[in-house]
């Protein structure tokens, strides 16, 4: 894997999707919510698994898993959902995960490039992968991401 001269630093939430582990940077995520039941909405997006409700606010919930192309999760009555801000606005979604792992601090570690195929869907949001107690992180940027972001009528 080719090396970024930058590097990443600071506290990161990590969560599975699949076989895979992914880390967003703590500082956009805003809650992460337990057996969550999600309301169905009218979206053509077979990504958008519904809304939910958080303090009197609708929020559109994203099935990562679906939008990375790594096939549909097993059918729950609850989910895992990462209550997280995207983009410069701060745009709040809810990603659906399989479990969440754990929050690490890494330490000005040298973050490696991703090499992926021009046809997957996670190579514009993914900055690079961290290897971290034995096993690779692929670290999300909320930031550019906001394209990732369901368009959903929340009346």
């Amino acid at each position: 894997m080719e090396q970024r001269p930058n590097s990443v630093e600071g506290k990161y939430i990590t969560f599975v999707l699949g076989r895979e582990e992914y880390g967003v940077s703590l500082n956009k995520v805003r809650e992460i919510l337990e057996s969550v039941i999600i309301q169905d909405s009218e979206n053509n997006d077979p990504c958008v698994k519904g809304v939910m409700k958080i303090r009197n606010q609708k929020v559109p919930v994203l099935d990562l898993r679906c939008r990375f192309g790594l096939g549909a999760g097993p059918a729950k009555d609850s989910y895992t959902v990462l209550i997280a801000a995207f983009g410069p606005a701060g745009v709040i979604t809810g990603l659906i995960v399989d479990s969440i792992r754990q929050v690490l601090h890494i330490q000005a570690k040298v973050m490696e490039k991703l090499e992926t195929a021009t046809d997957d869907p996670r190579a514009e949001y993914v900055m690079g992968v961290v290897n971290t107690e034995g096993r690779p992180i692929l670290i999300l940027n909320l930031d550019k991401g906001a394209d990732l972001l369901p368009v959903v009528d929340l009346i």
